[in-house]
Order: C-alpha cells, then sequence, then structure tokens
C-alpha cells in the first residue's frame, strides 16, 4: 500500500466518520484531488474540501455561503455544486500557522522535529489525531466566526 493511500484510507476510516456524524454530506466527484463535504445549516451552506498535493498531503479549504454563488463565468451555483472558492472569504485549517507547503497536513516532519525525534515522517494516524485535534476551530468558525490559530483567512 502507498503513503498517499495509506493516508488516505486512515481519512476515511477516522476523519470521514466525524464530519458525516457533523451533518455533511460527502461528494466525491472531484476525487482524487479533492474530496468535498457539505451540509445546509439554517439559511446557510457550510463546505470544506480536503485538497490534496500531488506528495502526500492536503490542507482543508472550507468557507460559509447564505446564496448561490457565482462560478468563473457569472452563472449561479446550486448549493451541491459550490466549492470554497466559490465563496467569500475561503479559509483554511491548518497543520501549524503560515503560508508555505509546511502548514499542510502530511507525513513528513518540520526540521526540527525530525533532528529530536530521528524520525522523518509522522506515521498516518499522527497526521489524522493533528487534524481532528484542529476540527473544532472550523466548527468554530462557523457558529462564531472567529479565526482560530490554525485557521489562515484569504
Amino acid at each position: 500500500m502507498g503513503i498517499t493511500t495509506a493516508l488516505r484510507r486512515e481519512l476515511k476510516k477516522r476523519f470521514y466518520p466525524v464530519a458525516l456524524g457533523a451533518g455533511f454530506e460527502l461528494d466525491t466527484s472531484l476525487q482524487p484531488e479533492m474530496t468535498v463535504f457539505r451540509r445546509i445549516n439554517g439559511s446557510k451552506l457550510h463546505v470544506f474540501e480536503i485538497q490534496w498535493d500531488h506528495k502526500p498531503r492536503f490542507i482543508l479549504n472550507f468557507a460559509e455561503t447564505a446564496e448561490q454563488a457565482l462560478d468563473h463565468t457569472g452563472q449561479k451555483l446550486a448549493f451541491a455544486s459550490t466549492l470554497p472558492c466559490h465563496c467569500a472569504p475561503c479559509l483554511r485549517l491548518q497543520r501549524q500557522p503560515g503560508g508555505s507547503f509546511s502548514c499542510w497536513f502530511q507525513l513528513r516532519k518540520p526540521l526540527l522535529e525530525q533532528l529530536l525525534s530521528r524520525r522523518w515522517e509522522y506515521t498516518p494516524q499522527q497526521v489524522v489525531d493533528q487534524l481532528l485535534e484542529r476540527w473544532p476551530q472550523m466548527e468554530e468558525w462557523w457558529s462564531t466566526k472567529r479565526i482560530g490559530k490554525h485557521v489562515n483567512g484569504s
């Protein structure tokens, strides 16, 4: 089993049930590049996507909209087709604060952690643990609009 496959499998096993349990519906139509989750909360749509890089790393983009979003041609989108990039603001849940690829959830450890632990990588379970620890910051933004430590706004 490849590294990316092991990380995807661990996400499906441990993170997807949390998102589905929070009322999100799964949309796999854009896989393998993105996996999208949507839920209706009153008159608003909450949407997030797991965006994969070609390496075994990902980031969560998320947003909210109360109106039909527009695509790049100016056409209105149904809630079932809306992505975080169609909404403003579009935010990111990150492994660590910052703007580089090092803030993506990934198997590769930051250099200092590599030196201290004498291990180059996290296990897929550790990466999903990091995501689950930060997940409440997305839920908090949807309910209060407070930007958490691991949320990057655009």
